[in-house]
């Protein structure tokens, strides 16, 4: 998709999710949470990292939906914690509609439950919010490139769960 032309006519955009906004640059991005990032200088260092730029925020996931199928980013970034329809819920609805939206998210959650329930809706890269302005424009690039950025906490919880997962399927398997 990096060849393909935004909506605005320049080069694919990323978007981010957590308050709905739009990031434009290489790469679209978009966020729909008020909150996925924690004031406007946050949004403003996203915007002028080279290849971003900001194309829309919403105040919602419903709204995020609505608007979304229109001018697809190629990243949204989505917190977990929005108002009425959680952010995983949203995930799991815009992937179902657009499987090539790359998501990530940028939350202050890090409990395994929400962070496989992101993953498992379709999440493809994980961050918590205490990730530096540069750790964040890093894992926008990664997840656009198609990797999986995530937050080293968050890392070791799912080796751990898979870690957990073989030991019991080898003590089955010597049954």
């Amino acid at each position: 998709s990096n060849n393909i032309l935004s909506h605005s006519g320049r080069r694919p955009h990323i978007s981010v999710e957590g308050s709905v906004t739009h990031f434009t640059a290489r790469r679209n991005l978009y966020y729909p949470s008020p909150k996925t990032l924690e004031n406007a200088s946050d949004a403003e260092a996203l915007e002028a990292a080279p290849g971003l730029t900001c194309l829309s925020r919403f105040g919602s996931a419903e709204e995020a939906l609505a608007v979304l199928p229109t001018a697809l980013p190629d990243v949204v970034l989505m917190d977990i914690g929005l108002p009425k329809m959680n952010g995983v819920e949203c995930v799991r609805r815009l992937k179902t509609r657009h499987p090539s939206v790359q998501v990530l998210m940028l939350t202050v959650y890090g409990d395994s439950d929400r962070v496989f329930a992101a993953l498992q809706a379709g999440a493809d890269g994980y961050l918590l919010k205490r990730a530096t302005r540069e750790e964040l424009i890093e894992a926008i690039r990664q997840v656009h490139r198609g990797e999986s950025p995530m937050d080293g906490h968050i890392a070791r919880q799912v080796v751990q769960f898979f870690n957990r997962r073989g030991t019991a399927a080898s003590a089955v398997e010597q049954l």
